[in-house]
């Protein structure tokens, strides 16, 4: 089974790092993927929950900084070394096209997806009614106010 599952992601690799490459996406997903463009945008939504958020916010600031460093810590201390998936750079390096530096040397669980999950989970807890408006956007939307 995981045989077939490793040569499966293998396949999808190549597709994908082959055969869709190209110079336009050779030049936009490193800047996506860069967590260095990522921080200002975090930084700012702290900022903006603890001056801006009134008690909600900051409580929401404090448990997402701790949520978010627990699912960091987990994801790359605990299951990666578990895990040991090595990332495809270091396994195919002789047959991909690599646009960044290569990384850590284990790839499952993604930190990146980990983190986003962990603060939208926090986020959405919180701030549940933002859930609403996308409702009665829906409903203007019908009703042709749009």
């Amino acid at each position: 089974m995981i045989s077939w599952l490793d040569r499966i992601d293998s396949a999808l690799l190549h597709f994908f790092n082959g055969t869709l490459s190209n110079p336009i996406f050779d030049f936009i997903m490193p800047i996506i993927t860069n967590q260095d463009y990522w921080a200002i945008p975090i930084l700012l939504l702290v900022l903006g929950l603890i001056f801006k958020g009134g008690k909600r916010g900051k409580i929401t600031a404090a448990l997402l900084i701790i949520a978010v460093g627990a699912s960091d810590a987990i994801a790359a201390q605990l299951i990666k070394p578990w895990v040991e998936r090595l990332r495809p750079s270091h396994a195919l390096i002789d047959s991909i096209n690599l646009l960044v530096s290569k990384g850590g040397k284990y790839s499952f669980v993604s930190n990146h997806a980990a983190n986003m999950f962990c603060a939208a989970t926090v986020l959405t807890y919180f701030f549940s009614n933002w859930k609403n408006r996308n409702s009665e956007c829906s409903k203007l939307e019908k009703n042709n106010f749009f």
